[in-house]
């Protein structure tokens, strides 16, 4: 049976947080977890701000994703421009 904190700290993940499953070619995870920890923070921190450069450039709304770990927003008109371009 899991402690009472793994379970409250599970269970408060699953309400404030969105988890997505990264699939990457044999030896791509070992990359990423080298460039991390050479960068100086976790592998999550480190594809959170890649994919937030990313959409940056693509000039989408990237404050969803800001690191303080305080969700943004995105608007609904923010995507669909960046869907018609």
């Amino acid at each position: 049976m899991a402690k009472k904190s793994t379970i409250t700290k599970n269970a408060y993940d699953k309400r404030k947080y969105d988890q997505v499953r990264l699939i990457v070619p044999t030896g791509g995870k070992r990359a990423i977890e080298t460039a991390a920890s050479l960068s100086g923070v976790s592998i999550n921190r480190y594809v959170r701000k890649a994919i937030q450069e990313c959409m940056e450039r693509d000039g989408i709304d990237s404050d969803i994703l800001r690191m303080d770990g305080k969700p943004g927003n995105i608007a609904k008109k923010d995507l669909q421009e960046t869907e018609s371009t």
